[in-house]
């Protein structure tokens, strides 16, 4: 049975750290050095299976050990309480708080009738025993069995197919397997007490607790942690930490035992609030020379050997690591990102005034300038005598009427409200970029600039550039993944060999960049804040963490503490302690990356004001191409396309007076004389009066202007 319950249990995330062996002919002696040995260990929740009689002994000198008491929980198969009746009051004592998993037998009248029967027979009245039930049932199915069996062969096939209900409930085999009906909670306090149910379903079970609370050893009814730190004289936590030659600010060890930082600092702080004394000590993981011995990858490995029971330092949380170690959550901001040289923005240089647009934005906002002046010329040029007349005048009009908008500085006055609202939505538009040009300008030419010489990962793959990494860092296999060659790639371990590497660049023996961890880039900074910056994406880790072996109890009261102690203040004075005040290079100048405005800020005002210039241009060409089939003759539409073209294109490039007169009616001058003597005196008073109207209304017009010249 053990091997299967220890399966099931780690099914469900539990961990057995341990199993305890004793035999049916083990003495006091025995028992009670496997309790200690029990009691050496964290955990505090102990499964039971021995026979009844060796079980009593175990509990009697468990009780004996103290380990009866509150925190601990004792838990026990049907073995150890099938015999409850004959367990003797100092024994009962003894396991008050045990909780017992029990078979399920169900009180029906056959069973009744039957413990009747049995107690009549027996000098001492007892309950019969699941044990005993079945035994009864499966004696009654080997009866019916041999019955519905003619030969031996016939005999097995006729038990397993046996079902019917007995007094232990259904009877049934499944593979062989006779299947309970369920288990039963009991409970010991003063005597043994049912409190729950478990019910199998084709899902799992159901638990189902009656309305009652468990009570544990000690009578406490708050439910045991399942673990502590056990109390054993002269025994301390054993925790590794690491032997660093640069950025010892983290870890810096003054001795064999004597070891300072930030980390350590971090570490005493968070063990300080946990509920309980810890006691620990401090083991420097180093070899003969004097020098870290091994890979930090080595150091995490050694507490999965057990030599030590944590790693404190700047350990950080990776994938592989976590396959033998447990870790707590992380005490600092987690990724890896590069640092680079900055060099200072050319405040002088003569074309400054185009930095604050970027060039997507420069030429789209020069295409709708262009774009709206042809659309405004479309539309007026019919109407409004301000824009005709010869080619160049009207080109020049053209780039004049939209680029005027820019300071408002247009004077043409338009006749048509389509480009009214053409002009009107653009000048919205014109107004919203020369603002934000402005203030981008400003910015730009107040603020000192600090430019870094590299923008992004891929200038460093394109040009080919050396990085460096920290001497010992996982970082090195991060910078492979990326697609540097490991030739490339050069280890340092100080930072001021960071600063001398970046200070050569990388065509003089140093490097382009660093990559390394955010806390210690934070760190580098604070030292060279005015020399160097932090740019790039930021690769994702899950920061630096504390060390414990897989399954560890503490790991979850660790991660606790280091929550509460995020939260508050202390966090920040160790940081400021060790690493440097973050606020001490807030005015050593501005980090500028980009402060040009992009298209991509402004599309939707560009998105507007194209859709209303394109509708007013369509609506107005619909109009036109309607207006134009009573006003041009017949022949004007017959033959190709192209000549109904050229036709249209000639015809658009006469003025339309009848709009122009309709809408100026009341201040033109007409001659004294009457439309009708004009026609008689005029040399083609003999015309035919077929004429169409179409001629005769442009003779009225050449008259009306030669009156108004008059």
């Amino acid at each position: 049975m053990i091997p299967s319950l220890v399966d099931a249990l780690q099914d469900v995330g539990t961990d057995v750290p341990y199993r305890c062996v004793i035999p049916p002919s083990a003495t006091d002696e025995n028992i009670l050095g496997q309790i200690y040995e029990l009691q050496r260990n964290q955990t505090r929740v102990f499964i039971v299976h021995l026979p009844h009689a060796l079980s009593f002994r175990l509990f009697s000198k468990a009780r004996q050990a103290g380990m009866m008491s509150a925190g601990y929980a004792w838990i026990t198969t049907y073995m150890p309480t099938s015999d409850f009746d004959f367990i003797d009051p100092p024994t009962l004592k003894a396991m008050q708080g045990v909780l017992a998993v029990t078979p399920y037998v169900p009180r029906t009248k056959a069973l009744d009738n039957f413990t009747a029967r049995w107690n009549a027979t027996s000098l001492v009245e007892t309950e019969p025993r699941a044990f005993g039930l079945w035994a009864y049932d499966t004696v009654w199915a080997l009866a019916i069995a041999a019955e519905k069996a003619k030969h031996g062969l016939a005999l097995l096939e006729a038990i397993k197919n046996i079902k019917f209900y007995g007094l232990s409930g259904y009877f049934r085999l499944i593979n062989g397997q006779l299947q309970p009906l369920g288990f039963q909670y009991i409970n010991v306090v003063e005597r043994p007490q049912e409190i729950g149910f478990w019910r199998p379903t084709r899902t799992g079970g159901t638990v189902t607790f009656y309305n009652r609370l468990v009570t544990w050893p000690g009578g406490s009814t708050a439910t045991p942690r399942g673990w502590e730190i056990p109390p054993i004289k002269g025994k301390k936590l054993r925790v590794g930490v690491p032997k660093r030659t640069g950025f010892d600010q983290f870890v810096r060890v003054n001795g064999k035992h004597n070891v300072t930082g930030y980390s350590i600092d971090v570490f005493d702080s968070v063990m300080a609030l946990l509920p309980y004394d810890m006691p620990y000590a401090f083991f420097v993981f180093e070899d003969s020379e004097g020098n870290i011995s091994g890979t930090y990858d080595d150091l995490t490995y050694h507490v999965y050997l057990n030599a030590y029971d944590a790693v404190v330092g700047d350990v950080t949380i990776i994938a592989n690591r976590s396959l033998y170690v447990d870790f707590t959550q992380p005490y600092t901001d987690s990724g890896v990102s590069m640092v680079v040289p900055v060099q200072r923005g050319e405040d002088g240089n003569s074309w400054s005034f185009l930095k604050p647009l970027s060039v997507d934005l420069w030429c789209t906002s020069m295409a709708f300038f262009v774009f709206t002046g042809i659309i405004v010329w479309v539309i007026e040029h019919r109407i409004n005598d301000e824009f005709r007349g010869p080619p160049a005048h009207q080109l020049g009009l053209i780039f004049y009427y939209s680029f005027s908008t820019l300071v408002f500085a247009h004077r043409e006055r338009l006749e048509s409200n389509l480009s009214k609202f053409a002009v009107f939505t653009w000048v919205f538009v014109v107004l919203v970029l020369t603002s934000s040009y402005t203030a981008s300008l400003t910015s730009m030419l107040t603020a000192q600039q600090l430019q870094p010489t590299v923008t992004d990962v891929a200038d460093l793959l394109k040009h080919g550039d050396f990085v460096g990494y920290q001497n010992g860092s996982f970082v090195l296999e991060l910078l492979k993944g990326l697609g540097f060659n490991e030739a490339k790639i050069k280890s340092y371990k100080t930072p001021d060999e960071y600063a001398e590497a970046l200070s050569k660049g990388s065509h003089n023996g140093g490097v382009a960049a660093i990559f390394d961890e955010i806390p210690y880039l934070r760190f580098f900074l604070r030292k060279y804040c005015n020399e160097y910056t932090m740019i790039g994406p930021t690769y994702r880790t899950d920061g630096f963490g504390f060390v414990f072996p897989k399954g560890s109890p503490l790991v979850t009261d660790v991660s606790r503490a280091i929550l509460d102690a995020r939260e508050g203040y202390r966090m920040g004075e160790i940081e400021k302690k060790w690493l440097g005040d973050q606020n001490s290079c807030l005015n050593h100048g501005s980090i500028s990356r980009s402060n040009s405005l992009s298209f991509a800020s402004f599309w939707g005002l560009f998105l507007i004001t194209g859709v209303t210039s394109t509708s007013a241009l369509i609506i107005y060409i619909i109009r036109f191409l309607y207006n134009s089939r009573y006003e041009l003759d017949a022949s004007a539409w017959e033959g190709s396309i192209l000549r109904k073209l050229v036709s249209l294109a000639k015809h658009f490039n006469q003025r339309d007076d009848f709009k122009r007169h309709r809408s100026a009616s009341t201040a033109t001058v007409m001659p004294t004389t009457s439309c009708a003597e004009t026609v008689q005196n005029s040399p083609d008073a003999h015309v035919s009066e077929s004429r169409s109207f179409n001629h005769l209304y442009e003779r009225f017009n050449q008259q009306a202007r030669s009156s108004r010249d008059i």
